[in-house]
């Protein structure tokens, strides 16, 4: 019942940002993105409180909540491309302070850079679903045949070091386009933001990756099976994804437009 507190709370604060938005919808192109972004932590929060009700469900669960996570990065750099671009859809992006070392040859196009950037985070969208589906077949492996079978570990070690390496790109990306468009957004006010949704997409997922590793650990396992580390893992998202929903509500208050 805590755990479902939180997320109430967390759904009821994020209808009330919403419903701020929606009284003072003067620019749709731009709140429609922050609407997207405000119903993250609910969703969040929500998924987790089901999968902690039904244990049964949470494979499924998590697929539901990886695939908004991924939609969610492209929302916000999108976003910030929004909030930044002129008419000519993105040729000024690149600041003009942007310079490379030596060793990189020519600054490259605005064009170019901001494309490079969408692809780095495009990847992230494309791959987290098709690597939570991976995980969730892994995850329909009997308990007899895992325990006896090296190769699901083995399978699922290589589904986590190609999430890390996915969400370590796609951070990149984020803090270039963070980084190209901060000039042109000052009174918008971007770090907050970006550490909005930096904090609830990368941490949320290292933190799952530490309760693994202390779940795979022979010397110091705090928890007695995978089921109750992904029960801690739920239960600590339900209550931050409340902290989450504040603090979004802050960053993106309907004030600003």
């Amino acid at each position: 019942w805590i755990a479902g507190t939180f997320t109430l709370l967390c759904c009821l604060i994020a209808a009330a940002g919403a419903f701020s938005h929606s009284r003072a919808f003067a620019f749709p192109e731009v709140q429609r993105k922050i609407l997207a972004l405000l119903w993250m932590p609910p969703i969040y929060g929500l998924c987790c409180w089901l999968s902690l009700l039904y244990p049964l469900a949470a494979p499924g669960l998590s697929m539901v909540r990886d695939g908004y996570e991924a939609y969610t990065i492209w929302v916000f750099v999108s976003f910030l491309v929004s909030l930044a671009a002129d008419d000519d859809s993105g040729a000024h992006v690149l600041p003009r302070a942007f310079c490379p070392p030596p060793c990189c040859g020519r600054k490259p196009p605005a064009k170019k850079f901001l494309r490079q950037c969408m692809i780095a985070v495009l990847q992230f969208v494309l791959f987290k679903p098709v690597l939570s589906v991976g995980d969730y077949v892994l995850t329909m492996v009997p308990y007899e045949r895992a325990s006896r079978e090296p190769w699901v570990d083995r399978a699922r070690l290589v589904v986590l070091v190609c999430m890390n390496v996915s969400v370590s790109v796609a951070l990149t990306g984020l803090l270039k386009v963070y980084h190209a468009t901060a000039h042109r957004l000052e009174r918008h006010g971007p770090w907050p933001k970006f550490c909005c949704v930096k904090g609830v997409v990368f941490l949320t997922f290292w933190q799952g990756t530490v309760i693994w590793a202390l779940t795979c650990s022979e010397s110091a396992n705090p928890f007695a099976s995978k089921e109750m580390a992904d029960a801690v893992q739920n239960f600590l998202i339900c209550v931050e994804m409340f902290v989450a929903s504040v603090v979004h509500s802050y960053t993106f208050s309907a004030d600003e437009w």
